[in-house]
């Protein structure tokens, strides 16, 4: 059981890694566009 859970932190700390990335280019091209 903890190993599932220790196993979930993991997927989700690698979602959230993803996400903050994505939307990081994401801004930067917006902001890039706008210039």
């Amino acid at each position: 059981m903890i190993l599932l859970v220790n196993e979930l932190q993991l997927l989700n700390a690698a979602l959230w890694q993803i996400f903050v990335g994505i939307t990081l280019i994401w801004l930067q091209k917006y902001f890039d566009d706008r210039r």
